[in-house]
Formats: C-alpha cells, sequence, structure tokens
C-alpha cells in the first residue's frame, strides 16, 4: 500500500499538484487496519463490467464503516474485493 501510496505522490507532483498522501490506518505495530465486508448476494450479482456493481459494493461496505466510527463521505477509503463462488 505504501508503494501505491507513493505512486500516486509522484504523479500529483508531476502533474502540478499539491502532493497529499493517502492516510492509512495503522495499529500500534503500524500494520494495516482492514475491515472485512461479507457480501450479502452471491458473487454473480457483482458483474464488475457494470457500473452499477461497484454500488453495490460501497452500499454493503458502508454500514461496517458507520458502525466502525467512520464516515466514508469524509474519510480516504479502498475496497478491495474478492468475488469468487
Amino acid at each position: 500500500m505504501d508503494e501505491a501510496a507513493d505512486f500516486y505522490a509522484k504523479q500529483m507532483k508531476a502533474n502540478g499538484f499539491e502532493v497529499k498522501r493517502i492516510p492509512f490506518d495503522r495499529d500500534s505495530k503500524k500494520l494495516l487496519n482492514f475491515m472485512i465486508v461479507q457480501g450479502k448476494e452471491p458473487w454473480t450479482a457483482c458483474n464488475s463490467k457494470q457500473l452499477i456493481s461497484a454500488d453495490k459494493v460501497r452500499e454493503e461496505c458502508l454500514p461496517v464503516l458507520y458502525a466502525a466510527g467512520l464516515n466514508p463521505d469524509h474519510e480516504t477509503i479502498v475496497v478491495f474485493t474478492a468475488i469468487m463462488e
């Protein structure tokens, strides 16, 4: 994740933008904090070629984020999906 953040920081600088690092949430050992969200629908409901699938994934993540005290409208969130049988 730090390499991805470095990449985006370099791209911001190269394109004349103010560099703002992605502030990853870390624990006391400086490891990244992750939240696991189990989808309610079968994987086939999330066809990655349709834009609506991103909305479905986000909607399923919202309650978990809010319960953790995070507001995704005011936080930078990264969602990794493992859509499989």
